[in-house]
């Protein structure tokens, strides 16, 4: 089977390996991939020309392949973590030193392969689907706050993202029926942008109320974003606090905490707790499919007929 997976470079890090690994087994007409796989890999393309140790970058040499041993058995605890981090929601079966597609699994029907494929390859390699993966993306991510939230009987939620799905086109109508949901907030500000702006970088608001209504309740404000440059994106929604001040007449009691959802997934290093300073709690791809195994039948409709086109656009049988 010829596919258009391009072979991994050593220096790109665990994650990106384990996609490498995930993807391997996605295409192969077996479905499965292994840690070998991946050490034939690195060691026929040899691009394993220098790695980060320690802060300092050395020469490799790959001696008795040890060097390509390691950063494969470094992939595959990747991967481990990743079993453990979705739960059930992941798709693929791991014995070992290899990993399979689960036989119950249809590849067109599972989040978590949904935002593989967006991770990899980008929105715009299905759009002869003629479907939106991007706002396919914020629907799940939509869920997956919810369901991280815990659907109890006082929580509510509003997809905020522009274009908008609900009846407040207008920005400044959108924020007055969200202030009007809250019961806090107070209306949209009379600040003159707010004619111009479309979601000024907030896409979903969720919250944790009371049966009382009254002030002081736990709200996250979420961004949501498909960019491969996720890590700039992080700053775009601001401090919650600044974003009430300036589009609500009253902020809230209890300035909300931001939530940034991503279909890819960091390494666990700093990259991971820069994210989180900036952007505050990380739904990546697997918490994602962790907290939304089940999604509104229209985006799991949408998000089979993307699946679909990547597949068969980029894995040629």
């Amino acid at each position: 089977m010829n596919t258009s997976l391009q072979s991994p470079a050593a220096a790109n890090g665990p994650s990106q390996l384990a996609d490498w690994i995930e993807l391997k087994a996605l295409f192969s007409d077996d479905r499965n991939a292994s840690l070998q796989d991946l050490v034939a890999e690195l060691r026929r393309d040899g691009s394993f020309d220098a790695v980060l140790e320690e802060d300092n970058i050395y020469e490799l040499t790959d001696s008795g392949g040890e060097t390509t041993e390691r950063i494969a058995n470094d992939a595959f605890s990747e991967i481990e973590d990743r079993n453990t981090a979705t739960g059930s929601g992941y798709p693929f079966f791991l014995n070992g030193q290899y990993i399979q597609l689960k036989s119950s699994i249809e590849a067109n029907d599972s989040t978590y392969i949904f935002l593989l494929l967006l991770s990899y390859f980008g929105a715009d390699a299905g759009r002869s689907a003629q479907v939106h993966p991007e706002r396919d993306f914020e629907d799940i991510s939509f869920e997956a706050a919810k369901g991280y939230f815990g659907h109890n009987l006082h929580d509510k939620s509003y997809l905020f993202a522009y274009p908008r799905r609900t009846k407040e086109k207008e920005f400044t109508k959108a924020i007055n029926k969200l202030t009007k949901l809250l019961y806090e907030g107070g209306g949209a500000s009379r600040t003159p942008s707010a004619k111009h702006k479309k979601d000024a970088g907030l896409d979903l608001v969720i919250w944790h109320g009371f049966v009382d209504q009254r002030p002081g309740q736990l709200i996250a404000f979420g961004q949501c974003t498909i960019s491969k440059n996720w890590r700039h994106k992080v700053h775009d929604l601001p401090q919650t606090i600044d974003w009430c001040s300036l589009w609500m007449l009253k902020i809230p009691a209890v300035p909300p905490v931001r939530m940034f959802f991503i279909p890819h997934r960091p390494d666990n290093d700093g990259q991971w707790l820069e994210a989180s300073r900036y952007g505050g709690i990380i739904l990546d791809r697997c918490r994602i499919a962790y907290h939304a195994p089940m999604i509104p039948d229209h985006v799991s409709a949408s998000c089979a007929r993307w699946i679909d086109t990547v597949l068969n656009t980029y894995v040629h049988a």
